[in-house]
């Protein structure tokens, strides 16, 4: 139990930080990644605690001592498995680690960063050109703030506020270095019940893309909902409630922040 213990306050640490209100999806994907590496350290080091390592050697059959430590490398190892197969959705969010502003960003990161974001929409209008330009003053001020702001404990969209503001007023461009660091205007674009049933859906259902394609269809108008005969709206018995995808009317215009 002290073993879980220590283990358990990692993950809940974890857990926390990954769940603060301004945190994005570069956030979690860093966390997810630090929280695999400290996993592989105490695997390595065969981390137990003080207390398990006392009980250990109170022990008279050491093939007991032996077991498990066994126990715990597979413990490591099955946490680690699971840590990569359920964060892969964040895997690709590693791009926008340089967002971050933890340290001086790099072109190179920049670059790829542009490369995912096109990849992801149909018209990506950034001019590759102005964005080297306008990296080039982002590095040139991150250099003297990364360390005040790694120390200051503001939100990382207070530190690219103040940034912007800097270059806002000495008139220096940040247009497309601007557009890569925000969303996308169809982020907004659902309210807080119409994303809850999506992932109400998508947690009961292993096959969700007849429903999707309903959904779509009623939202840009191209056949009508598929509605449940009366004699069907009780749900028998031992069956679970399905969940319906929300009205069009449900979707808001787009809001920037």
């Amino acid at each position: 139990m002290w073993f879980l213990h220590n283990q358990l306050s990692l993950f809940n640490d974890t857990i926390n930080m990954m769940e603060k209100q301004m945190n994005t999806a570069a956030h979690s994907a860093c966390h997810l990644r630090t929280l695999e590496a400290k996993l592989l350290e105490r695997k390595s080091a065969l981390f137990t605690g003080l207390k398990v390592k006392n009980l250990l050697s109170a022990l008279d059959d050491p093939r007991k001592s032996e077991d498990f430590l066994k126990t715990v490398c597979t413990f490591y190892d099955s946490c680690s498995s699971y840590i990569r197969e359920w964060g892969a959705s964040f895997k690709e969010m590693e791009v926008l680690f340089w967002t971050l502003l933890n340290r001086v960003p790099e072109w190179d990161e920049v670059e790829s960063s542009l490369q995912y974001v096109s990849s992801k929409l149909n018209q990506c209008n950034k001019d590759e050109r102005q964005l080297f330009d306008e990296t080039s003053s982002v590095r040139a001020y991150a250099t003297g703030m990364v360390a005040q702001w790694n120390a200051d404990g503001k939100s990382v969209d207070e530190h690219w506020v103040e940034m912007f503001a800097h270059f806002k007023s000495r008139e220096i461009p940040f247009k497309n270095v601007g557009l890569l660091t925000s969303w996308t205007d169809a982020r907004n674009r659902m309210t807080i019940p119409t994303l809850k049933t999506l992932l109400v859906t998508r947690a009961n259902f292993a096959d969700t893309s007849n429903l999707a394609k309903q959904s779509h269809n009623r939202h840009v108008g191209k056949g009508p909902a598929t509605r449940r005969s009366p004699a069907s709206s009780t749900p028998r018995p031992g069956s679970r409630r399905v969940h319906r995808f929300p009205d069009p009317g449900e979707v808001t215009q787009s809001t920037k922040t």
